[in-house]
């Protein structure tokens, strides 16, 4: 049996899959059926046409609703590392953000009014270093952090 490579985009949905030819005999039509089933809203700027399969973030119609202070409540953040990767919940499942900027970072923070000191601002650094050190955050460029993946499966959670 040979194998087959497949790549499907449906509104902001993207599945790629590679196995055999049984499954597109047997497999193939109910998966479309069920992905056509998924209330799935459209990514802003994703029309009908191809879009780029690579691209990774969070589908629109996968969003979290919740805010940094909601996250913040589900983490019983009570640091300012804890509040930092509530603001990178919010950014991440609610924004549909994969790079996390420092300044969002801070913003998100702050807009958490009853959980944010201003202590975190002046330790900013720190905090994001730490959670770097710890593996809950990653740091791929220039004052850019991203959740680590194991830290967004666990976030996932509360992203609902």
């Amino acid at each position: 049996m040979s194998q087959v490579e497949l790549k499907v985009a449906y509104k902001a949905l993207k599945v790629e899959f590679v196995g055999s030819e049984e499954f597109l005999k047997d497999g193939f039509v109910k998966m479309c059926q069920d992905i056509a089933a998924l209330q799935i809203e459209e990514s802003p700027g994703v029309s009908g046409e191809s879009s780029d399969l690579g691209a990774s973030s969070v589908p629109v119609g996968l969003k979290s609703k919740k805010s940094t202070t909601d996250f913040a409540v589900a983490l019983s953040a009570s640091s300012g590392p804890d509040l930092a990767i509530a603001a990178g919940a919010y950014l991440h499942f609610t924004e549909g953000k994969e790079e996390l900027k420092r300044a969002e970072l801070l913003d998100a923070m702050k807009s958490a009014k009853s959980f944010y000191k201003s202590t975190y601002s002046g330790n900013l650094s720190s905090i994001l270093n730490g959670l770097v050190k710890k593996g809950r955050l990653t740091n791929p460029g220039n004052e850019v952090y991203a959740l680590s993946y194991s830290e967004t499966e666990t976030l996932k959670s509360h992203a609902g």
